[in-house]
């Protein structure tokens, strides 16, 4: 990670940022991390069902345009798929948070801690990005059309989860399900 190490202290990895943590990182346990397995969450409402639809639409989209057949999937390949994923990724929590922050003005209410999540999510994102671009800088053709898609994302998003945070939230938890789906692959 850029200015950051992995490191495993007191039997626990984590993430520490070499001029001191701009937002404290949760420690997990490397056996914890080796025992973890994928799941699915099955749609159960009308919001369920729309966001896992339009996951699978953008799924299959991307795959389309970006001619993805895991067959056929080499690190340059790959590493130009995750820079464009973890580039989207880093845009739920930012939008999610600043929605959740201008509603906290309004209604003068605290958001019991969401607003904090949601960023160090989209940091979280943002470090992963930050390490797959520095793994490999594109050219500038590709980085105008991850402008483009992050442009037209950050809209399509923010009109989502105005519409409906529920869906917006469950949208992001089945987008995490394709991404481990991705990286897994990757892995075999």
């Amino acid at each position: 990670l850029v200015g950051s190490e992995m490191c495993i202290r007191d039997r626990y990895w984590m993430v520490v940022h070499k001029k001191g943590a701009y937002m404290p990182h949760p420690k997990w346990d490397p056996k914890d991390v080796q025992n973890v397995e994928q799941t699915h969450y099955e749609p159960q409402s009308i919001r369920d069902y729309v966001a896992y639809f339009l996951i699978k639409l953008l799924r299959v989209s991307f795959d389309t345009i970006t001619w993805y057949k895991p067959e056929q999937m080499n690190e340059r390949r790959y590493l130009r798929r995750f820079i464009f994923l973890e580039m989207i990724g880093g845009i739920p929590g930012v939008v999610g948070g600043m929605l959740r922050h201008l509603k906290a003005l309004r209604t003068k209410e605290d958001d019991n801690g969401w607003f904090m999540h949601l960023l160090q999510e989209a940091e979280n994102e943002r470090m992963h990005y930050f390490t797959f671009i520095n793994m490999r800088n594109p050219g500038m053709l590709y980085k105008i059309a991850l402008f483009g898609a992050e442009t037209i994302f950050l809209i399509c998003y923010t009109i989502l989860y105005l519409l409906s945070s529920k869906m917006a939230h469950r949208f992001v938890g089945y987008l995490e399900e394709e991404a481990i789906s991705t990286y897994s692959l990757c892995i075999k």
